[in-house]
């Protein structure tokens, strides 16, 4: 139904009813107990003015429509010193995509980002060194397009859910950096579109990474999107500074650390809101979050995988297997896991149920230690630092483990094993179906 405009002679509609309660995550409950009452709560799209005037109304107020929920805050004198601070770091740190980046730069049709060989997926192993050279191409100018489509349909997942955080907090200062937010997310999700059509290749998302945004969406509660928004954020950040590490290409290269710089904010803001939005939930609450936590968990381990690049360009499945055993992809799921747990232990989505599940799906070793870096020093530190390098640290500043150089040399030893193939009889390249 489109947006109606009323005269201001109609002014306040009187059958319209605004409920006050505090945003608690449990409004659309409220509104049915409402309902059964014999309430009528708003349930139009018209604007609807708060029943008291500004000087008596300083609480939030929770309004329906259709389904939706917007919480007004009309105190706007009290602020929180977080979000205020990554309020002003958001103003001050906007690009443009379109202007800043330079487009006009022919990227190298034999390696489009420049990154060598030893880092993809199968990269240097005996499979690799009988490829062809034009089959090569095809597997570098795929693989980084498949890595920054995924970045892309994440940027869009983003996008979809922050109206929901805007509209569903009582904080004004929350408001304000997630709409800062969102239009970082449209400055990504432009700058991998031209990237990925620049690279002339395009990936469809994950099939599971798409149920995983679905799912997140249709929840009521906007937990379960912070709770993915989390994961995906540190996934994008490990996997783009990887590249940057080994990139050669300075269009790639500015891409991604104008986009590291944002993550940090938004994997500040991430930890910070979910702290907060679980403080004082219900048993049930927490179960069906911490549920979601190990269903994130257990995609990003065995579904985020680069498969499809290899069913594409007409490889068998014993190839996929092989990429998934192989070194860069073990390394990765260490890096990535590396931040993810500690996240996840830090905002409170850490009881006997994850780490139980987390104990069965072998990634318990990656919980920390230590403490995790207070959200607020983190806030005031990225305030202060310009230097990317600076910025990454700290946005991955979670503590690396013996354990874990163990575990990297091992899966490194173990992939490079994993892909001495025999060759074929009567051929120097691999068999395609």
């Amino acid at each position: 139904m489109p947006f109606v405009t009323r005269d201001v002679g109609q002014w306040p509609p009187t059958r319209t009813r605004v409920v006050d309660r505090s945003a608690d995550g449990r409004h659309r409950a409220a509104h049915e107990a409402e309902r059964e009452n014999g309430h009528h709560v708003h349930t139009d799209h018209r604007i609807v003015h708060p029943p008291t005037t500004p000087t008596t109304q300083t609480g939030p107020a929770s309004v329906f429509a259709d389904g939706a929920l917007a919480v007004f805050q009309w105190d706007y004198d009290g602020h929180d010193e977080q979000m205020t601070r990554l309020y002003a770091q958001g103003k001050a740190r906007q690009w443009n995509a379109a202007v800043d980046l330079d487009w006009d730069h022919e990227l190298d049709p034999d390696n489009p980002l420049g990154v060598p060989d030893s880092v993809l997926p199968l990269g240097g192993s005996p499979l690799w060194e009988r490829l062809p050279a034009a089959d090569r191409v095809d597997v570098r100018r795929h693989i980084q397009a498949w890595e920054a489509s995924q970045a892309l349909h994440g940027e869009q997942f983003a996008l979809n859910g922050l109206g929901r955080v805007i509209s569903a907090t009582d904080d004004l200062d929350t408001k304000l950096f997630a709409a800062t937010q969102i239009v970082d997310e449209a400055r990504h999700l432009e700058a991998f579109t031209l990237l990925t059509g620049k690279i002339g290749v395009r990936y469809p998302p994950l099939a599971e990474l798409a149920s995983l945004y679905e799912g997140a969406l249709g929840e009521a509660d906007m937990d379960f999107f912070a709770i993915a928004t989390l994961l995906l954020e540190y996934v994008a950040l490990t996997s783009l500074t990887a590249q940057r590490s080994h990139m050669g290409d300075p269009l790639g290269r500015a891409l991604i650390e104008n986009i590291a710089r944002d993550e940090a904010r938004h994997l500040a803001f991430g930890r910070a809101l979910l702290r907060r939005r679980l403080d004082g939930i219900t048993d049930a609450e927490l179960r069906r979050r911490e549920e979601f936590v190990l269903e994130c968990c257990h995609t990003l381990k065995t579904d985020y995988t680069p498969d499809a690049v290899w069913r594409t360009l007409g490889y068998g499945e014993d190839v996929v297997e092989q990429s998934r055993r192989s070194a860069p992809e073990v390394t990765r799921r260490c890096r990535t896991f590396r931040q993810v747990v500690p996240a996840f232990q830090d905002v409170g989505l850490f009881g006997p149920r994850v780490r139980a599940g987390l104990t069965t799906m072998g990634l318990i070793r990656f919980a920390r230690r230590r403490p995790v870096p207070d959200v607020a020093d983190e806030v005031r530190a990225l305030g202060r630092r310009d230097d990317i390098d600076a910025v990454i640290r700290l946005a991955t500043s979670h503590e690396r483990t013996a354990d874990d150089g163990r575990i990297e040399t091992a899966a490194r030893r173990g992939g490079r094993a994993a892909t001495r193939v025999p060759a074929p009889a009567s051929a120097s390249a691999p068999a395609r179906p």
